[in-house]
């Protein structure tokens, strides 16, 4: 398997944050081709805007239902993700700057960061969710959709 593919062991049994991550590792595989065949500045800066996109969509809509369900954790998952956006932010400076041109293991890095962070973290809050709406299924209590 490939650090730039979504699998099924990633699943966090949620339809909406599984495609989000799909959507993410699609664009970061995007990002690694467009670097290794050399594409313009323009066409690298497309793709990680929507890159960034998706990943603020993805990260705002991830806390969002764990804040509605009461995660004990939110606080530290919301810190992970700050981390994750600074992180990958530095890396889009220097790439767009053009300090990176030719080296598309520059992808990788952030691949690496979203594959740890759902292995870890994003399956921690699976159990306390998938919890909490069953108690609130009654309460007609659903899991928030994502924005945009």
């Amino acid at each position: 398997m490939s650090i730039l593919s979504w699998s099924k062991e990633l699943s966090v049994d949620n339809v909406a944050c599984d495609a989000e991550h799909r959507k993410l590792f699609d664009l970061l595989r995007k990002l690694h081709d467009a670097i290794v065949i050399g594409s313009t500045r323009n066409t690298l800066n497309s793709i990680v805007a929507d890159l960034l996109k998706a990943a603020e969509t993805h990260f705002d809509h991830e806390e969002r239902m764990m804040k509605e369900h009461g995660y004990p954790g939110f606080e530290a998952h919301k810190a992970e993700h700050e981390k994750i956006a600074r992180d990958v932010k530095t890396l889009v400076v220097a790439l767009t700057a053009g300090k990176l041109a030719g080296k598309p293991d520059v992808a990788l890095l952030p691949a690496q960061w979203l594959y740890s962070h759902i292995r870890v973290h994003d399956k921690q809050y699976v159990p306390h969710v998938s919890q909490s709406a069953k108690n609130a299924a009654g309460k007609q209590t659903r899991v928030p959709e994502p924005v945009g």
